[in-house]
This record gives C-alpha cells, structure tokens and sequence, in this order.
C-alpha cells in the first residue's frame, strides 16, 4: 500500500539577504491541505555558488571533491540586479531618515 503526499504550500518564515557573503538564506515549511508540516528547513540561494573542495587521500593527492550541499541553489542572474537595487533603496531610505530626522 502507497501513501501519497500532497505538499500544498511552501511558507517562508523568514528570509536573510546576506550581502557579505552574497547569498540569501530561507527559512521554509512545507504544508499540506491540512496545514500538517511535513518539512522545515533552511535553503541557500547563492549569487555565486562556493567552488567545491578538493578531497584528499591520506598522502595529499586529490581524489575528488566534495558535494555541495543539497539546500544550496544557484541564483538567476536576473536577481542579483533585483537584490542590489534592495540594498541601495534601503541605504537611501535609512539615511534620509537618520539625516532628515
């Protein structure tokens, strides 16, 4: 016997742009009709993702590299633009504030 799942709906708690490492941080719960979660977790949305580590054998020579991560995705470009423009307005409307106030 089969059990389906249907996830109906993705909630996001909370989402943490991260200039620093240019990258944005999603925190997310998976609903189903019921609003019963089925999963919580953590997503990485990278402008760039992270180049993958050398594995070494025990004598120093490489013989792989490490996975990524399964919850790291790569940005569209088309965001990048879109997170910059955020930061900027952001700059803009805090310091009219902190000048003009």
């Amino acid at each position: 016997m089969a059990i389906i799942i249907s996830i109906d709906n993705v909630e996001i708690s909370r989402m943490i742009i991260d200039y620093e490492q240019a990258r944005v941080e999603v925190h997310y719960r998976l609903t189903d009709s019921s609003l019963v979660t089925w999963r919580e977790g953590v997503a990485f949305f990278w402008a760039t993702l992270p180049t993958p580590q050398p594995v070494l054998d025990p004598f120093g020579n490489i013989i792989g590299t490490q996975e990524l991560p399964s919850n790291w995705f790569q940005l569209p470009p088309s965001y990048i633009s879109l997170l910059i423009g955020l930061r900027n307005d952001a700059d803009a409307a805090l310091t009219a504030s902190i000048l003009g106030g």
